[in-house]
């Protein structure tokens, strides 16, 4: 059974795409991201609060990430599938961790929408739009916006007031 969580793993999470994002918590007080880069076997770290450099922190939670993500070692979760496919998986604890430079928020408390700009707009070698500060705020706005105003919240009184305000506020403005 854990052979074949293994490969599963292997087969439709890390290697069906070039790159896999992980979303970092680093001493439950920062989120960075990490991305495994299969075309160019490294691990890229991308940093919003920490330009180009790394904390015993991050180091700690980056191994911490490679050696029991998904509850699993990503490292042995390669080896295994080697071992029972065919394929030829790559050892990943071979590959360098590597810090690119990003945008940095310019607050304590943005870094997990920097995540979420990151999941969307990295391309393995550079941003593919502008990622600032005032975007983040901006992006926070519409998150909480499309959050309340989803078809999921079934609390209709509640959406309605928050049109309501909104309504008022953009009359004003």
């Amino acid at each position: 059974m854990v052979r074949s969580g293994a490969v599963g793993r292997v087969l439709t999470e890390y290697t069906v795409r070039d790159k896999v994002y992980f979303p970092l918590n680093i001493g439950n007080t920062h989120w960075t991201t990490v991305v495994m880069h299969t075309p160019k076997q490294e691990f890229q770290v991308l940093d919003s609060l920490y330009p180009l450099e790394f904390t015993l922190e991050t180091v700690e939670a980056l191994h911490k990430l490679l050696s029991l993500y998904s509850g699993a070692k990503l490292r042995d979760d390669m080896q295994v599938a080697n071992e029972v496919t065919s394929g030829n998986h790559p050892d990943v604890s071979k590959w360098p961790i590597l810090e690119y430079d990003m945008p940095q928020q310019h607050d304590g408390n943005s870094c997990g929408l920097f995540v979420m700009e990151c999941m969307e707009h990295w391309d393995g070698d550079r941003m593919t739009a502008e990622i600032s500060q005032i975007k983040i705020n901006g992006r926070r706005r519409r998150i909480v916006a499309e959050m309340m105003l989803s078809p999921s919240n079934t609390l209709e009184m509640v959406k309605e007031r928050i049109r309501s305000v909104a309504s008022r506020i953009n009359k004003k403005t």
